[in-house]
């Protein structure tokens, strides 16, 4: 069983406000779960506009996809627009993350009920 170590401290991220139209990184006036995997995809190295807009991007579209403002693109900018495209953060600001719910997981491994040398699927 896998739990959360509580004596471990939260680990917080400050960020500068950044102008919510300033994360529309497809520019198609709406921000969706697609900014953020266009920014995802960047951040490993992957051209997700590779006619549009080949790597490296335009400087706009470059610094409308960094939203933390902290070096490069990275996995975490793209959770931030993800967040907001779901309504969970309302703005790029250090208090939004704050205000962030957080879940707290739990997962207990058991074991497969029947050995793996006799399960199959049924088709």
């Amino acid at each position: 069983m896998f739990k959360q170590d509580e004596n471990r401290e939260p680990q917080t991220t400050v960020v500068d406000y950044i102008d919510d139209e300033a994360v529309d990184v497809d520019d198609d006036g709406v921000i969706l779960a697609y900014d953020a995997a266009l920014t995802l995809q960047y951040s490993v190295g992957i051209d997700p506009m590779p006619i549009l807009d080949p790597l490296p991007w335009e400087p706009w579209r470059d610094s409308t996809a960094n939203v933390d403002g902290a070096g490069d693109i990275t996995a975490f900018d793209a959770g931030m627009i993800l967040q907001y495209s779901a309504g969970i953060i309302s703005e790029f600001s250090s208090e939004a993350l704050k205000s962030a719910p957080v879940a707290a997981v739990t997962i207990e491994v058991e074991e497969w009920p029947v050995p793996v040398t006799q399960a199959y699927l049924r088709t």
